[in-house]
């Protein structure tokens, strides 16, 4: 293995001892695909005991004159960043790329329900994780904005439902409503943030409600676009995020935002022009999962207005979080 010298090599040994038996062969075949990926870049591999993930919007969804520069760029991207996660939590993503994430040694939830232009994926190293048959109950409704599976995470006594979410920005129309209740779900109640849209259902409290559904039976770890955040209320003087928060955190034990607890609030996200700060993309989870969310959870540095205007970035900066096994 590229290790750096004989006291790694003996932490990994001991490693995969100390681990439960089922996840022994795992780790073992994680350490070594850890190494063969250094050694393809010419780098040092460096052992680790956590999980490292990533959930990113890479805008490749609404035509627009830099939509094939966007895909180039994403393609860029994923090549740099495959190497760096075992988890990856993606929005709008091209079919091709998740077919270079499978060709790189990655497993992609199987779709479910309608396929959409925007298209989310769950994407997991093939030696980190066995997986379980998984139907979501409201895929009717969420089609390809939602992928979900259940893993069999190192480290988790209980099978993990990793969700990765797009939540659309526009209110839901009654035709969307109609399908939801033909999931078998009571609509969520509605939000009175202010505004010419006060009072509508939008797609975050769906997704919010899928969520809230899988928790009382299932450990859940989620991640992506939910289009919301605290600072549109800071700017237009509104009410749309502590409804919403109180709603997700409401019935304790079932989950939580752990990457804005450890932050203290919101970082920002989107670099849009005159987004101002906002943060829409985050993390959710039930609190057995986001009690291991280290503290080193951060937005990708490189990302600027100028180079989201040229093309060459997606209006989403990545957040990179990782979980102790």
């Amino acid at each position: 293995m590229f290790v750096q010298g004989e006291h790694e090599l003996v932490w990994v040994l001991a490693g995969i001892r100390a681990a439960r038996a089922p996840d022994r062969v795992r780790l073992l075949r994680r350490y070594a695909a850890g190494a063969r990926s250094a050694a393809r870049q010419n780098s040092v591999w460096q052992p680790d005991c956590m999980i490292r993930a990533v959930t990113a919007n890479l805008g490749c969804a609404a035509p627009s004159p830099t939509s094939s520069q966007r895909v180039l760029a994403a393609r860029s991207w994923s090549s740099k960043v495959r190497s760096e996660v075992d988890l990856a939590f993606l929005q709008e993503v091209p079919e091709t790329l998740i077919e270079e994430w499978v060709a790189d040694g990655f497993v992609s939830a199987k779709p479910q329900g309608r396929k959409y232009r925007p298209r989310s994926a769950l994407l997991w190293r093939s030696e980190l994780a066995a997986t379980e048959e998984f139907a979501l109950p409201t895929a009717g409704y969420h089609g390809s904005y939602v992928s979900s599976a259940r893993l069999h995470l190192p480290g988790f006594a209980d099978p993990v439902v990793c969700v990765s979410f797009h939540a659309s920005p526009s209110p839901v129309e009654q035709r969307y409503q109609d399908v939801w209740q033909n999931c078998e779900q009571d609509l969520p109640p509605e939000r009175h943030g202010g505004g010419r849209d006060s009072g509508e259902l939008f797609d975050a409290d769906m997704v919010v409600a899928t969520l809230k559904l899988l928790a009382r039976t299932h450990v859940v770890l989620a991640a992506g676009d939910l289009n919301e955040c605290e600072e549109w209320d800071n700017v237009h003087d509104e009410n749309w995020w502590e409804p919403l928060e109180r709603t997700v955190t409401s019935e304790p034990g079932e989950l939580e935002f752990p990457v804005r607890r450890l932050w203290q609030g919101e970082r920002r996200s989107l670099f849009k022009p005159g987004a101002r700060g906002y943060q829409l993309d985050h993390v959710l989870a039930s609190p057995s999962v986001g009690g291991r969310v280290r503290d080193d959870a951060h937005v990708d540095g490189s990302w600027t207005e100028e180079g989201v205007v040229a093309g060459d970035l997606s209006g989403h900066a990545p957040i990179f979080f990782s979980l102790d096994e």
